[in-house]
């Protein structure tokens, strides 16, 4: 057995292991050249993650004050590329407000049920013909009045122009948004 030769290491080890230490080089590189090139933008400060249209007509926010028929409600600043906290709205008699009022949780689920037994029936030809079937919504509709907002509540606000860059408006629609409560699960049964 004299004259044998140790076995060498296959070429795509080789060709592995050249890979990773390039790829280690390049990332450390790249490292560098972010920390201590590229400024002090953060990448959230640098690109939108999405455009911002130029008409908006609606806005979310904490309603932070009232006043007779006059709401403040603060919201994040940059939602519509404008640095505006604080938006004023003027609500009047033609001002619809609506709330969100939670179901019965097991009427709710009958929807539900009553949804999903129809989604296994539904045929396609109906789905192409633009007749989808939508699911239940877990509240109801409620007319409401300028007695029923308070300062602290969420809403969504809609108005009839664009409302970008407005710090006051008038607003056509409320809409109060609570979160649902959930049920607490049932005990389980001792057995």
């Amino acid at each position: 057995m004299e004259g044998e030769t140790k076995p060498r290491y296959p070429l795509y080890i080789a060709i592995a292991a050249i890979a990773v230490v390039l790829l280690a080089i390049g990332g450390g590189v790249g490292y560098y050249i972010g920390a201590h090139e590229g400024g002090s933008e953060t990448a959230a400060e640098s690109v939108a993650p999405f455009p911002t249209p130029s008409d908006i007509r609606s806005v979310s926010g904490t309603i932070q004050s009232i006043s007779g028929n006059t709401l403040t409600i603060a919201v994040d600043p940059q939602t519509f590329g404008a640095d505006i906290a604080q938006r004023t709205v003027s609500l009047s008699d033609a001002t619809s407000i609506v709330k969100d009022v939670q179901k019965d949780p097991a009427a709710f689920q009958k929807e539900m049920d009553a949804f999903m037994k129809d989604m296994g029936t539904q045929k396609p030809d109906k789905m192409a013909a633009g007749e989808p079937l939508v699911p239940p919504m877990p509240y109801d509709k409620q007319q409401a009045t300028v007695n029923d907002l308070a300062a602290g509540m969420h809403i969504s606000v809609y108005a009839n122009e664009n409302i970008r860059s407005a710090e006051s408006f008038a607003a056509t629609k409320v809409e109060i948004t609570e979160a649902p409560t959930l049920a607490a699960p049932p005990a389980p049964s001792a057995q």
